[in-house]
């Protein structure tokens, strides 16, 4: 069984008059508890109902959940989804809630470092506070990790250009849509180019091993070394998108952490996706069949 550690957000989406536990980070790192990996969250939540029933929901589920902490001053975070076009939901991040408020005592700290990880999972919605992202990159410095994935995930008011940086500095695997390529270009490398040269300059400056792109309905890419994978997307009846990205990488690190095989884990990653999208939850419940399916993309190699 492989080992990740997830750094981040516990945060209920509000959609629709409901409460539905989400956030990059809590969606990563259910489904790859689901898929069968080893699941360590790192956190904040507040000392409240939803706090209490986040991480309930995630030991239910097998994540390990010894490393969120409660925060009595600050509650756990909430997020306003409007997803009347289902293709594009909008999202307003409740500011100064307790994932902004993540700190290790020292004890656990040397407990987390003394353990080996195949994947470190984290964003940038984590590092818009000075106390979440000291601890991020305290982390990043010392957790054995093989890899670091960086889900870039920009959310307006919720990054900075220097954090960004910071982070590219110490990521191996990096995932962007193809908008945040743009972006990265125009205001990282201050030229605007095609998503080629753009992926070659990122990739060269940062040392970063894999870098997908994610493109909605159009499917995925990987590169890496002077390679390229494209992988197309799957018909879907559209729900509605919240989530499925993060699906997206949960499947691709677990397929990845055990094959080594990009391909096979942009393909597991892709089915996945498709299958949140088709559903109301960003972590529903598995069939026997999408569970069997992506699976088999370990079992081919």
């Amino acid at each position: 069984m492989k080992n990740i550690l997830v750094y981040g957000t516990i945060l209920f989406d509000h959609i629709n008059n409901d409460f539905f536990i989400g956030g990059c980070h809590t969606n990563v790192a259910a489904h790859c508890a689901k898929l069968g990996m080893n699941t360590t969250m790192v956190s904040c939540i507040g000392n409240d109902a939803l706090g209490k029933d986040a991480v309930n929901w995630m030991q239910s589920i097998g994540v390990n959940t010894e490393n969120i902490a409660v925060d009595k001053k600050h509650q756990t975070g909430t997020v306003e989804v409007d997803v009347t076009n289902p293709q594009d939901p909008q999202y307003e991040i409740l500011d100064d809630v307790a994932y902004d408020h993540i700190q290790i005592p020292k004890e656990k700290f040397a407990q987390l470092i003394e353990k080996k990880f195949d994947f470190m999972y984290f964003s940038t919605v984590e590092q818009r506070h000075d106390i979440s992202a000291d601890t991020l990159y305290v982390l990043l410095d010392k957790l054995d990790s093989r890899y670091r994935f960086f889900d870039i995930n920009l959310r307006k008011d919720c990054f900075t250009i220097p954090r960004i940086i910071k982070s590219l500095e110490k990521t191996d695997i990096l995932k962007v849509n193809e908008e945040e390529l743009v972006f990265m270009g125009e205001s990282i490398l201050h030229l605007v180019a095609d998503e080629g040269t753009i992926v070659r300059k990122v990739m060269e400056q940062f040392s970063i091993q894999i870098i997908i792109v994610t493109r909605s309905n159009k499917g995925a890419s990987a590169f890496w070394e002077s390679k390229r994978v494209d992988i197309d997307s799957i018909d879907t009846k559209v729900v509605d998108t919240v989530g499925a990205g993060d699906a997206f990488s949960a499947a691709f690190i677990s397929c990845f952490s055990e094959t080594g095989n990009i391909e096979a884990a942009l393909k597991a990653g892709t089915l996945l996706g498709s299958y949140v999208v088709g559903k109301r939850s960003a972590v529903p419940e598995y069939t026997n069949e999408i569970l069997k399916q992506v699976k088999a993309y370990i079992s081919q190699y």
